[in-house]
């Protein structure tokens, strides 16, 4: 999907698909149980969609700012945070992965799902290196490959994403694989990975 067709899907009367579930992610879990609990970590999530993990980090007292290049999913994730009491606890603004707006070392952690196959990878696996403190945890979540009427249709190999992490200096803590195919007549290979910044080479 371009920018303009992320937008878009939120400027239907319902939300896309991808926005209705309202429990927090098991990967967002995840992030949490491998985050120093006795501290407030400042976590960034890039593409926050209806706001329920940015919201899920805020509930464990984390200090959360949220993403999204769509206006729509901002306000759908401010509403949601609101109707939870924790409007003033997240900041929820728009924003480009591949150009963040956010000092060197603003973050200790970065988490991201289902977005980051959308943009030039590169850019954005270095700019959330670059405001991440050393040390810090990333989990991202992204498409390989999409395979629809019989064609496949390739994001970013898994050798590319590997080389490209490794050049942001982000290194693999664990990484795992699998097919989702819960949207009919669709099937996407996911790749996950857990990554923490190292130093430069």
């Amino acid at each position: 999907m371009t920018p303009e067709n992320w937008k878009k899907s939120y400027e239907q009367e319902k939300p896309p698909h991808w926005a209705e579930d309202s429990e927090p992610s098991p990967l967002a879990k995840q992030l949490l149980v491998d985050l120093p609990e006795e501290t407030k970590n400042q976590i960034l999530e890039i593409g926050v969609g209806n706001g329920r993990d940015s919201i899920y980090f805020a509930e464990h007292n984390n200090e959360v700012t949220g993403i999204d290049i769509a206006e729509g999913a901002i306000k759908l994730a401010e509403e949601n945070a609101t109707k939870k009491g924790l409007q003033d606890k997240i900041n929820f603004r728009i924003g480009n992965a591949e150009k963040l707006d956010f000092k060197n070392e603003s973050f200790d952690a970065v988490y991201s799902i289902s977005v980051l196959h959308a943009t030039m990878l590169p850019d954005s696996l270095g700019e959330i290196s670059r405001v991440l403190k050393l040390d810090g945890k990333v989990i991202i979540y992204l498409y390989e490959m999409t395979e629809t009427g019989g064609k496949k249709y390739w994001f970013w190999k898994k050798e590319k994403i590997e080389k490209l992490l490794s050049d942001s200096n982000l290194a693999v803590e664990d990484q795992w694989d699998f097919f989702d195919d819960r949207h009919e007549g669709e099937k996407t290979k996911v790749l996950v990975f857990k990554l923490r910044k190292k130093n430069k080479k």
